[in-house]
């Protein structure tokens, strides 16, 4: 059996593998002082084939790579990074020399076809841990607005940083929660907290707000159980590819509310498979039909769920996965001929 390099942030991707016997090496670019350094790896470890996760940050090692490489599109790459000519062509040389490459949607397929010309879907899995996210606010002394019983939490997943806005609804929701459930204004919102899991946005504060709070970083797992311990799944983002937070969430039935964006369309319908928001006015709007419709809420659960299992089932993006590498094993096999 042949080895394969796993490269980026592509844990589920490496489960597939290794589910198939198939050993892999996960590594991030950074972990290579250059070219000759990844290519010595490769050829020392015997590496059939590199699987690299977004175009540019993979693509810095493998546009000259002399190993077989599949490229998964980011959704960083066609959003942002082709804005800047030097990380476009470098992209652009990469994606030419790919064996393979792979898009997450419809809209990532539509932008690369836009920007290049190439193919492809692909899905998602989760695996939740027992962590009680209310729990877990309780225990590290975070400041709640009332019994733990009562509490609805919005969590926002991902990196603090710029593309995923997340400062765009928080002091409004902040403002609202303080100033109007005390005149009875927005009565829905009481015992209400925000919160934000992921990376620092360096430079900003997205804590520090009445009603606001801000976890690190939690393991895959965690998230996923804060995701299922959530009233609503948040999502600001300015640009997206592929949300997977969304997905995990419609797979763990807790109701999306998202930002009205491309990526996000892709996966959300409104009023569907979950709600989409347009401004932090619209989003407060759109917040109490989730918490005050019952009937609502449980349609969009089941509608969300069901298109996650039909559209980004785990089996069938793994059996695409394992095509991909036996198409490129057999190609190998007949050019060394």
């Amino acid at each position: 059996m042949k080895q394969y390099i796993v490269s980026g942030s592509c844990l589920i991707l490496l489960s597939h593998l290794e589910h198939q016997n198939i050993q892999c090496f996960l590594h991030v670019p950074e972990d290579f002082s250059d070219l000759q350094h990844f290519q010595t790896f490769l050829d020392e470890k015997k590496i059939g084939l590199v699987i690299g996760i977004h175009a540019y940050k993979s693509g810095i090692l493998l546009k000259d790579c002399q190993t077989p490489f599949l490229l998964v599109i980011g959704g960083t790459d066609v959003n942002e990074l082709y804005k800047d000519p030097e990380r476009f062509a470098v992209m652009s040389e990469t994606l030419h020399r790919a064996k393979y490459t792979v898009v997450f949607s419809k809209y990532l397929q539509d932008r690369v076809l836009y920007l290049w010309s190439h193919l492809i879907t692909c899905n998602t899995c989760f695996k939740p841990t027992d962590r009680c996210l209310c729990q877990y606010l309780i225990s590290n002394n975070f400041p709640l607005p009332g019994p733990s019983e009562d509490l609805k939490i919005f969590l926002l997943v991902g990196g603090i940083r710029e593309v995923k806005d997340p400062l765009y609804l928080v002091r409004q929701f902040s403002d609202i929660c303080v100033f109007d459930c005390k005149r009875n204004n927005y009565e829905f919102l009481r015992g209400t907290v925000l919160v934000g899991c992921g990376g620092v946005l360096e430079g900003h504060c997205f804590g520090g707000l009445p009603r606001v709070l801000y976890i690190p970083g939690l393991s895959l797992g965690d998230t996923h159980a804060a995701i299922k311990g959530s009233s609503v799944l948040v999502n600001s983002s300015l640009s997206e590819g592929m949300p997977i937070a969304i997905l995990e969430a419609m797979m763990l039935g807790t109701p999306v509310l998202a930002r009205r964006i491309p990526g996000n369309e892709t996966v959300v319908k409104d009023g569907h498979t979950g709600l989409l928001f347009e401004s932090p006015q619209d989003f407060v709007k759109k917040a109490e039909q989730l918490l005050e419709d019952e009937v609502l809420r449980c349609s969009l659960q089941a509608k969300a769920s069901e298109y996650v299992k039909s559209e980004h089932c785990m089996e069938k993006e793994a059996k695409m996965y394992l095509n991909f590498l036996e198409e490129m094993d057999e190609a190998q096999s007949l050019e060394a001929r």
